[in-house]
Formats: C-alpha cells, sequence, structure tokens
C-alpha cells in the first residue's frame, strides 16, 4: 500500500511539473504585430566599434545609434541618427521606400528591392527588426529581467541578409528577450550587435508625407502613366 501511494504521489507531482512546464512555454504569436498607431526606438550597441582604432586603420564608416520608428496605419516613418552626427528620414509608404538625405535630395524605390537593401540600414524595415526567425522551437526558457519585467528567451542562428532565416540554416547566434505581458520585443543580440528595444507614447494622428516627397511621388507617377499611354498606342 505505501508503494502504491508513493507511486501515486510521484505521478501526481510529475503531471503537476508537466502541468506547469507546458504553461511556460509561449505560443502564438511570439512577437507582436505591430498597432495601427506605435512609435518605438530601437538602439544599437556594436562592441566591434568600441576598440580605439589603429593610427594606420582606415577610418571606419559612420554606423547607425539609433532609429527613432513611427507608425500611423500605412505610413512609417523612422529617423536614423549615426555616431557622427549625421541624420536623415526613411519613409515607407504604398509599397515604397522614400530616403531623405541631409542634403535635401529624395530617392525612392521598391520595398524589398536590391535599391532598398543598398539604401536602408539592416536595423529599419516596416516592421519590428531581427525577430523573424523567432518561433515555438527557438524558445529557451523564461526570465525576469533586471527592470522586473518578465521575458521570454529565444535563442537561434540567422543569416545576415535579413536576419530571417530558419534556426537549422547557417548563420551567426542571435538571442532575443521578449515581454512575455505585451509580446513586444525588448532586446535582440546578434554576434557583436545589440539592439535594445523602447517604447513610447503612440501618435494621435496621422504622419503626413512631407511636400518634396509628394512631388517625386507625383512625377513618378506622371512617368508611369505617359508610359502606359505610349503602350496603348496602336502599333
Amino acid at each position: 500500500m505505501a508503494f502504491l501511494a508513493i507511486a501515486a504521489l510521484l505521478a501526481l507531482l510529475q503531471g503537476i511539473a508537466n502541468a506547469q512546464e507546458k504553461e511556460e512555454r509561449p505560443t502564438a504569436p511570439f512577437v507582436a504585430p505591430l498597432p495601427d498607431f506605435f512609435q518605438w526606438t530601437i538602439s544599437i550597441d556594436d562592441s566591434t566599434r568600441l576598440a580605439k582604432p589603429s593610427p594606420s586603420a582606415k577610418p571606419q564608416t559612420p554606423s547607425v545609434q539609433k532609429v527613432v520608428c513611427t507608425k500611423t496605419k500605412n505610413i512609417k516613418r523612422d529617423v536614423i541618427f549615426y555616431n557622427n552626427g549625421g541624420t536623415f528620414e526613411l519613409w515607407y509608404y504604398n509599397g515604397k521606400v522614400i530616403v531623405r538625405t541631409p542634403g535635401g535630395g529624395v530617392e525612392i524605390c521598391g520595398a524589398g528591392g536590391f535599391t532598398a537593401a543598398a539604401l536602408v540600414p539592416d536595423v529599419s524595415q516596416e516592421g519590428f527588426v531581427w525577430v523573424d526567425w523567432i518561433t515555438g522551437a527557438n524558445f529557451q526558457t523564461r526570465t525576469k529581467l533586471a527592470d522586473g519585467r518578465d521575458a521570454y528567451v529565444y535563442t537561434g542562428k540567422a543569416s545576415p541578409s535579413g536576419y530571417s532565416a530558419s534556426p537549422t540554416e547557417s548563420g551567426a547566434p542571435v538571442v532575443a528577450d521578449i515581454e512575455i505581458e505585451s509580446r513586444l520585443p525588448l532586446l535582440v543580440k546578434r554576434d557583436t550587435r545589440t539592439l535594445t528595444y523602447s517604447y513610447q507614447s503612440p501618435p494621435t494622428q496621422m504622419l503626413t508625407l512631407p511636400a518634396d516627397c509628394l512631388k517625386e511621388l507625383s512625377a513618378i507617377q506622371a512617368r508611369q502613366d505617359f508610359a502606359a499611354k505610349l503602350r496603348a498606342l496602336p502599333r
């Protein structure tokens, strides 16, 4: 009888442990989708740039220090800050990437293309960055951060291009902390580079594209309309 009682108790404890473990595991969505009105900041720390360069070393190209992102429905604006004091604006609108350079120029290209990849830093895209590799299979544990927030910890590997490779593909190790309550990313680290997310009060009204961006968009549309009329002419 005593043996049966002990076996039953062990089975009960094992069932409780299994249930607790199941409850601890995250379920989809593993990262929250972006709300229609939202604002957040990505701060970038790259330890490879902390070392003092030797006198003979080539000057390093400016690196991104932070990106302030604002989204209002179908319009998103990034203000990108470099470690040399330079800034520029990046807009996402109607499937296009619009870059406003410090010199006053406007460059427009299709989102997701090679030109956009050359113009846009790897810390800027329409949604949260460096988190599209996260799945239930990447989950490691839950932890309490120094500020008291509870977070899920994910680990995996991601490719340099887009940081969107599956965990089985070759790439550098990547670690992410995702807040449990909100499912918002808090920290993502890949190699020597760390992205820290912070969140601000959401905008209360729609963003408006700057006049120079609207002018360039109108010019592009006019050229496309003219080309369409030419193609429609009888041959």
